[in-house]
């Protein structure tokens, strides 16, 4: 004992006191070095640097100062501070106030009530008033600050925060308030009341909206992740951890990735519950299928949100859309894609509506597009203008577009020559104009009509018509070899055709008008002829 005394100089009993081998009292008041209840040999080596109150009772235990400090374990080491004990070999307490390091090779830097229970666990400080505040149960678990916290799991971590709990082996919180980790290697960053219950999972941030059991931010299955926002749930909390794993949510508020490697980016109440379903974001989107996307969209009421329900189905966008069928088999319209605009549904398999408005593709690879175009039979094709009514296909592989406007089909560039079909109208009309041509030729009429007068005629049906239907005229080789017009020998072309029948009109034309004038030539010599005769028949009768 190199000094001290005792804090009450009529209490001797408050001396400093030495009770075991080679232990040490530096000085202060009351305190002790050694156990007396122990052999001497037992607690050897005990050391009390200063301070009051201080009880060393362990072999090779240290107190530095401070006051109503007690050190238990082996080796075990009070830097100072107020009532702090140390209960595990080889354990440490900095300082700060009621700390205690139970675990063996167990740290408490200092703070008030924290507790270091694990072995080789830390707490670095923080805690308050509530006893034990801060507690590191874990192996290896180690709490850095802040207030109220639970490191129960092995090689768990809390960085700071209040009330966060980790309670498997391997869990991280990096701070936030009453945030919870029950799943193994699990992650959260931050925020407010959020849950881990799953293996391998992160969270963030965020927190909950209202009542904390029922909006805050959960992870039910292994490996998923919650980037931030609000009620936001990855995993299915049904079954297995495993059975809706890897399920991503990475924001916004309401929103769920039930389904196993399934995706929502954000936005608001949007559901991807099937295998690696994808949501973007907006407001109430749902994939109940496999595979199913919907990039955003939706509107403020449930009814309004689009929905893919159907495997491999896509909903670009926009409102009240739906690519499936809705029925019980997810496999009855899959691969259907709509891709935005209002109220349109692609329900057959591999059919596309890109847009619009009201539009339906009911059957497999059909397309409906524009305004209340509904393309129900297979392969069929609708195309719906601005008018209020309905466009219906009537068959298969049809291809049917409502213009009232009028249609146009442009064969270059600059959007000059080709066809319209015009308003109302129920023909083709054809680029025509001479500023449109060049390399004009005059053309022997009489050489054509003798061309079309010896070009073979039949009448014969495609291949692929119906064997009742017939149709007249030349085949394309023929027409070709005869007049030497069009693109090539396999097709003939409308405006060739008119051409050579213009023609040869104006042949026939021009010998009409060759035997009209010849008619009226022998007319005059008849007539010439009966006044000769008639002048002969006078001679002879004067006679």
């Amino acid at each position: 004992i190199a000094g001290g005394g005792p804090p009450d100089l009529g209490d001797p009993t408050t001396s400093n006191r030495v009770v075991s081998d080679y232990s040490t009292v530096g000085g202060g008041g009351d305190n002790q070095a050694g156990d007396e209840t122990l052999d001497f040999d037992a607690t050897a080596y005990a050391t009390v640097s200063g301070g009051e109150s201080n009880f060393a009772s362990a072999d090779h235990s240290t107190i530095g100062g401070g006051k109503y400090n007690a050190t238990a374990g082996l080796s075990s080491t009070i830097s100072g501070g107020f009532s702090n004990e140390v209960g595990g070999g080889y354990a440490t307490v900095g300082g700060g106030a009621d700390n205690h390091a139970g675990g063996t090779w167990s740290t408490v830097g200092g703070g008030h009530n924290c507790f270091a229970r694990g072995d080789n666990s830390v707490v670095a400080g923080g805690g308050g008033l509530e006893v034990d505040s801060n507690s590191a149960y874990g192996e290896l678990a180690v709490i850095s600050g802040g207030s109220g916290n639970r490191a129960n799991g092995s090689q768990s971590t809390i960085s700071g925060g209040s009330r966060n709990g980790t309670y498997s082996d391997r869990t991280t919180i990096s701070g936030g308030t009453y945030n919870n980790v029950t799943g193994q290697g699990s992650t959260i960053g931050g925020g407010e009341w959020n849950q881990i219950s799953a293996k391998y999972a992160t969270i963030a941030g965020g927190g909950p909206w209202g009542e904390p059991a029922d909006t805050r931010n959960k992870v039910s299955d292994d490996y998923g992740t919650v980037g931030g926002g609000t009620d936001n749930v990855a995993g299915d909390a049904a079954g297995s951890n495993l059975d809706a794993m890897a399920a991503t949510v990475s924001g916004g508020w309401g929103n769920a990735a039930g389904g196993e490697y399934a995706t929502v980016g954000g936005g608001y109440q949007n559901e991807a519950n099937d295998q690696s379903a994808v949501i973007s974001g907006g407001r109430w989107n749902k994939v109940e299928a496999d595979y199913g996307t919907i990039g955003g969209g939706g509107h403020e009421n449930e009814a309004d949100g689009n929905q893919v329900s159907d495997a491999y189905g896509t909903v670009g966008g926009g409102r009240r859309n739906q690519a499936g069928d809705g029925g019980s088999d997810v496999n009855s319209a899959y691969y259907a894609t709509v891709g935005g605009g209002f109220a349109n549904t692609a329900s057959g398999r591999y059919s596309t509506v890109p847009g619009g408005n009201n539009c339906t593709a009911f059957g497999q690879f059909s397309f409906a597009a524009g305004k209340m175009a509904v393309a129900q039979h297979d392969g069929s094709f609708v195309w719906g203008d601005n008018t209020t009514a309905e466009v219906l296909s009537t068959g298969t592989n049809q291809f049917i577009a409502r213009a009232s406007g009028g249609v146009w089909f442009w064969s270059n560039g600059a959007a000059t020559t080709g066809v319209k079909l015009n308003p109302g109208a129920g023909d083709w009309s054809f680029a025509s104009s001479r500023d449109l041509k060049t390399d004009f030729l005059e053309t022997d009429v009489h050489a054509v009509l003798e061309k079309l007068a010896e070009l073979p005629l039949g009448t014969w049906r495609y291949k692929t018509e119906d064997s009742q239907i017939r149709h007249l005229g030349p085949v394309s080789q023929d027409f070709r070899a005869a007049f030497g017009l069009g693109a090539d020998d396999v097709s003939i072309s409308t405006i060739d055709a008119i051409g050579v029948a213009l023609a040869a009109i104006q042949a026939l034309d021009q010998n009409q008008q060759e035997m009209r004038k010849k008619t009226e030539e022998l007319d005059m010599l008849r007539r010439e002829m009966t006044i000769m005769q008639l002048q002969l028949q006078q001679l002879l009768e004067g006679r």
